[in-house]
């Protein structure tokens, strides 16, 4: 039985919670590194509830009120769920077998703009990849089935394969995010709307 809960707040409201094993420290290894937390662990805390900080009380979490919502509005604020849920997809890593064993490298956006960045400077001048990057380009990743980071040097060619599987990894998530839209958007009930499972990424 997982010992920790998480919550994940968005515009001042718990759009998730994490239950884990995992310490806060860990979070980052299977989410974006830019992800907020709260330790909920032993608050009374879900999904809906507000959450606020108050000068001299910190931490303030509320149930929502007692609103009747309707469908629209509720299927609006599952659509909300499924962009964040999208959009943590894509920033929470992805696989790549660009050295030749599949390693798990972040792709949260100061990652992917610095990448791009770069990217750009070796298209134009590609001569000059040896020239900045004598030793290779330096990525850091998870090796398969472990959980400490690892500096991989990267050839030219290994980098622009990791660009296309980040490509296909940020097309994958996007389709997958659409489906869960038309999911909701094709829902006629409360129980089709909460059936919809926005699982953790891994």
């Amino acid at each position: 039985m997982a010992k920790n809960r998480f919550a994940q707040p968005l515009y001042g409201k718990i759009i998730y919670i994490y239950e884990t094993n995992l310490t806060m420290e860990q979070l980052p290894t299977i989410f974006d590194p830019s992800t907020y937390w709260i330790d909920v662990t032993c608050l009374d805390c879900e999904v809906g509830y507000l959450v606020s900080f108050k000068e001299g009380v910190g931490l303030v979490l509320a149930p929502p009120p007692n609103e009747e919502y309707t469908f629209e509005e509720l299927k609006a604020q599952k659509l909300e769920l499924v962009d964040a849920w999208t959009a943590d997809k894509i920033t929470g890593g992805f696989i790549s077998q660009c050295t030749g064993s599949p390693v798990r490298y972040d792709s949260d956006r100061d990652t992917q703009n610095t990448v791009s960045s770069d990217l750009n400077t070796i298209y134009l001048s590609p001569e000059k990849f040896n020239e900045n990057f004598p030793n290779g380009y330096p990525m850091r990743g998870y090796p398969e089935n472990t959980n400490i980071k690892q500096v991989y040097f990267l050839t030219k060619e290994q980098l622009l394969q990791w660009n296309v599987d980040l490509g296909l990894h940020r097309g994958t998530c996007k389709q997958n995010g659409w489906i869960k839209q038309a999911e909701v958007n094709a829902a006629t009930t409360v129980e089709e709307l909460n059936s919809i499972e926005l699982e953790v990424a891994k």
